[in-house]
C-alpha cells in the first residue's frame, strides 16, 4: 500500500464520519424541535383551559377533564419545578367562588409563577427562539 492509498482510506473515513455525526446531530436537533413543539402546544393548551374557566358559563366538567388530560401530558414531558407549581395551584379556578380575595390572588400569583417556569423552560428547550417571540407565541 503506498502513500496515496492511505490518503484515500483516512479521507473515506474521516467523511463517513463526518456523515454519521452530522445525520446525529440533525437527528437530536429534530427530536429537540419536536419536543419543543410538544410542550408548547401543552403549554398552550392548559391557557386555553385557564381562560375558559373564567367564565361563568363554561362547561366545568369538561374543563375538568381538559384539565386532567393536560396535566398528565405535563408530567410526561415538563421539568420538576413546573409539575410541583402545577400541582399546588391544584385546581383552576380563578373566579372567586368561595374564596376570599387574598386567597385568589395568592392563586393567580401562583398561576403567574407557572407561566414564568413554562416560559424558561421553552427558552431551554429551543436555542433558535428569542425571548420576544416566545411571548407573542404564549
Amino acid at each position: 500500500m503506498n502513500f496515496k492509498d492511505i490518503i484515500s482510506i483516512a479521507a473515506v473515513i474521516t467523511t463517513t464520519v463526518v456523515a454519521v455525526v452530522s445525520i446525529f446531530l440533525n437527528h437530536r436537533s429534530n427530536l429537540k424541535h419536536q419536543l419543543f413543539l410538544e410542550k408548547l402546544r401543552i403549554y398552550k393548551e392548559l391557557m386555553v383551559i385557564v381562560s375558559q374557566s373564567t367564565s361563568q358559563r363554561a362547561d366545568r366538567e369538561e374543563l375538568r377533564l381538559r384539565l386532567i388530560a393536560v396535566k398528565q401530558e405535563i408530567i410526561l414531558f415538563s421539568t420538576e419545578p413546573i409539575t410541583r407549581k402545577l400541582a399546588d395551584i391544584g385546581d383552576i379556578n380563578f373566579t372567586n367562588n368561595g374564596q376570599t380575595e387574598v386567597q385568589a390572588k395568592e392563586k393567580f400569583d401562583r398561576y403567574l409563577s407557572l407561566l414564568n417556569l413554562m416560559r424558561r423552560d421553552l427558552l431551554k428547550q429551543s436555542d433558535k427562539i428569542s425571548d420576544t417571540t416566545l411571548k407573542r407565541l404564549i
